[in-house]
């Protein structure tokens, strides 16, 4: 578990991880509401900027969140 905790890039992962599960969580809390979101756009943006990816570029993993 020490290893793990100081461990820079396992926590590059974690924070790689909430980039793109944070903007679902807050889409999921606004449900109820009638606000619009444009949640789904800041998911594609963190992921395709962490893969170096252009936005017409394909993102199997992108895909498999969507």
């Amino acid at each position: 578990m020490k290893e793990a905790l100081l461990n820079d890039n396992w926590w590059m992962k974690v924070d790689y991880v909430l980039a793109f599960t944070v903007p679902i969580y807050d889409v999921l809390k606004k449900t109820n509401t009638y606000m619009a979101t444009l949640h789904f756009f800041e998911v594609r943006k963190v992921i395709f900027q962490h893969e170096r990816k252009t936005e017409v570029e394909y993102s199997s993993f992108f895909e498999i969140v969507n």
